[in-house]
């Protein structure tokens, strides 16, 4: 056997990685080209189903008959029996039992609650349901009816609401009402309307007072034994209350906590006529008038015990200070009432503004005593010592004092001046009797440092404690008598 060189060798192996290669660069675009193929291939999500045409033939048989029924029914209605008037004209079993009529409403709005006009507006989706057996009809399903010319025609009934205002029902985009007629007679009228109703509110406890306003509905012309209203029931859980309302309900100054809603009967000169009472509980919210209100009445009392610790003699500050003060607090008590009908009652407002106005005007008053008796000084008698000797001097009577200290003070001046002095006015043994009784004065070794000053000053102090004392306790009984 012949042996091969080393380049025959070189050349077999080169040959065979290259082959290697070539096989390997096959295989991958292979299997590129199959990925491909398998994701451009849409799978159906599920099989075809098998078309029946007889099934589709009887479907679009059975709606035709459906619409059929109903254009029919519908058209039968109008012609046979809403064009008539005894329809419009007469109630529902009539002669015979009265008509139950069910009640429930969706609140959408709650606004403009005014203490001055006593009302509020209120938005609501109305819906009256009751039977009548001259509507019943053959269609499988409820015939509607949206034109208002078309809905009088039916038997509808005369509620309306006691205690409005004004009202109006809403037509935009189209007519906001319908009236559904099922099968059996049974009807469902429902419309949506805006309206303004009075609310006689007690403003006892403004700001933080709590209001009920209310709704009532009742019958105009049927006493209880033609037509008789009630609330909804629910039938389940899922079954909407008889007063729903939007969540979403915010107002400026309110909130609402609570609907409840009742019926009774009400006497009339017609009859007993049954009555819807639906009343929200509105409670304020006491936000604005703590900022606006409470909080600066309060500092201004604060700011009106400055004067305690001003000096005695700062009159010109302390009293621009209490002026101002009381006519700040005046000014706030004449803008707080615009918003206020005139109520004879004192409200809780007023209650605080009258305690306010009581501690500034006090600080006022205990400026002018103050300052009264620290005038007293000038007016009492003091002491002025003089060599050895004491004299005692009154305001505008200096020189009858200096004629008795030169007729008691021989060694001291001579008896030619003293003479003098005698004639110029009159003789020491003719002076006043206040000027002869004072000689016990002169042997005092003390001399008193203006008395009633000291008396304005403790004054001051004494101020300093009771007034915010006496304040707090005010606080504490006036929040505690209208907050709980």
């Amino acid at each position: 056997m012949l042996s091969k060189s080393p380049a025959t060798m070189e050349t077999i192996l080169r040959n065979s990685a290259a082959s290697v290669m070539f096989l390997v660069v096959y295989v991958t675009c292979s299997i590129m080209v199959i990925g491909e193929a398998q994701g451009d291939t849409k799978v159906p999500l599920s099989p075809p189903t098998n078309s029946n045409p007889e099934k589709e033939a009887v479907q679009e048989q059975r709606t035709k008959s459906v619409s059929d029924k109903y254009k029919e029914e519908h058209e039968r209605l109008l012609i046979s029996v809403l064009n008539q008037d005894s329809t419009s004209a007469m109630r529902p079993h009539f002669g015979g039992n009265a008509v139950n009529v069910t009640c429930s409403m969706t609140i959408d709005g709650l606004a403009d609650l005014s203490e001055r006009t006593m009302d509020y507006s209120l938005s609501l989706s109305l819906f009256l349901e009751w039977s009548d057996n001259r509507l019943t009809h053959n269609s499988t399903e409820e015939i509607t009816f949206h034109k208002e010319e078309t809905i009088k025609k039916a038997w509808l009934p005369d509620i309306y609401f006691v205690n409005e205002k004004n009202g109006i029902i809403h037509h935009i985009i189209s007519e906001n009402n319908a009236l559904a007629v099922y099968p059996d007679g049974s009807i469902l009228y429902s419309l949506r309307l805006t309206l303004t109703l009075s609310c006689f509110m007690d403003l006892n406890y403004f700001p933080m007072d709590r209001q009920h306003c209310p709704l009532e509905i009742r019958s105009y012309a049927y006493n209880d034994n033609n037509l008789v209203l009630s609330w909804r029931k629910k039938k389940n859980k899922r079954d909407p209350d008889a007063l729903d309302y939007n969540k979403q309900i915010q107002m400026p100054q309110f909130k609402l906590t609570n609907i409840t809603a009742t019926e009774d009967l009400f006497p009339l000169r017609m009859g007993n006529f049954t009555t819807l009472r639906a009343r929200f509980t509105l409670e304020r919210v006491m936000g604005f008038y703590i900022v606006h209100t409470f909080l600066p009445s309060f500092l201004l009392v604060v700011v009106s015990w400055i004067t305690f610790w001003l000096h005695v003699e700062a009159t010109a500050a302390r009293a621009s200070l209490g002026i101002t003060t009381v006519l700040t607090v005046t000014t706030q008590i004449s803008s707080s009432r615009f918003t206020l009908p005139e109520v004879s009652y004192p409200t809780a407002l007023d209650v605080w503004f009258s305690g306010c106005l009581v501690f500034v005007f006090s600080a006022l008053l205990e400026f002018a005593l103050v300052n009264y008796v620290h005038l007293m000084d000038g007016r009492a008698p003091t002491m002025r010592r003089s060599g050895t000797s004491m004299t005692y001097t009154v305001s505008g009577e200096l020189s009858e004092m200096d004629v008795y200290r030169s007729c008691q003070n021989d060694n001291h001046s001579s008896q030619t001046q003293l003479n003098k002095r005698t004639r110029e006015s009159n003789s020491c043994d003719d002076q006043p009797n206040h000027i002869q009784h004072y000689p016990h004065y002169v042997d005092f070794d003390r001399r008193p440092v203006r008395p009633y000053a000291k008396y304005a000053k403790k004054i001051d102090k004494f101020c300093r404690v009771l007034f915010p004392f006496l304040f707090l306790i005010c606080n504490i009984i006036f929040w505690l008598a209208y907050l709980y």
